[in-house]
């Protein structure tokens, strides 16, 4: 742990490591579980990898708020809107907070979210309207905002 870093204590992760990507869901479970006995944060933010492994879905399932963070990439976007689906389909989460990374030109997150939302809108809600009965039901994605390319 990196402590009072700016304020903030820090547990890195660390890319590319198998024992976390290859943890069984008793040990995400068991993971969790410490961190709820942790009295002494008040949150906790954990940065998974991409996708929508096992370890991934605990991580959101145990999550009081989650934040989807994509870049415009096309890669990054498929697998936004994957995980988007099973965000809702298996978890029934009808609001995901999206942060888009990486943009070219303000206001590009924006647009980003658009996509995702039209995209969403035509494939993921009339699934759960059919599933729920609601017709009402919906999901909306909220912009919490984007960051800019570093030019790298």
């Amino acid at each position: 742990m990196i402590r009072d870093f700016q304020g903030i204590d820090i547990i890195p992760g660390s890319s590319g490591v198998e024992k976390i990507a290859d943890m069984t869901a008793k040990e995400a479970q068991r993971l969790i579980q410490s961190f709820v006995e942790i009295a002494a944060y008040d949150y906790f933010i954990l940065d998974t990898s991409a996708g929508i492994s096992s370890q991934v879905l605990s991580f959101c399932r145990a999550s009081h708020e989650m934040i989807l963070v994509a870049t415009p990439e096309p890669t990054s976007l498929t697998d936004a809107y994957a995980t988007i689906k099973v965000l809702v389909g298996q978890q029934g989460r009808r609001l995901v907070q999206l942060v888009v990374n990486q943009v070219g030109r303000p206001g590009e997150g924006k647009v980003i979210r658009g996509q995702l939302q039209q995209v969403v809108d035509r494939f993921v809600v009339p699934a759960l309207v059919q599933s729920s009965g609601d017709e009402q039901a919906n999901v909306k994605l909220d912009l919490l905002g984007e960051l800019p390319s570093d030019g790298c």
